[in-house]
């Protein structure tokens, strides 16, 4: 769990990471779209990500991210209960 908000926390920090809907390399955002272009649901979510707020995309990122890790640790220790 450490890992995982250390990582969140040092990519929102570093001075060097693009902000979510730059180009983080040559023409990565339209490659993106053009491999989404024949899944037409998915290519839909990923426009509407580009529209979105990037703070609010980070934070609900985060909170997803944190919220499965936190779960997966609670059906861990309910597992090793029940087995015990």
């Amino acid at each position: 769990m450490l890992a995982f908000v250390v990582g969140a926390v040092w990519g929102e920090t570093s001075s060097t990471a693009p902000a979510l809907g730059e180009n983080a390399g040559g023409d990565a955002v339209a490659q993106a779209r053009e491999h989404a272009r024949e899944h037409p649901k998915l290519l839909e979510r990923y426009d509407a990500l580009m529209k979105a707020d990037p703070e609010e995309v980070r934070e609900q990122s985060f909170t997803f991210g944190l919220r499965t890790i936190l779960d997966g640790l609670a059906a861990q220790l309910r597992n090793t209960a029940t087995s015990n």
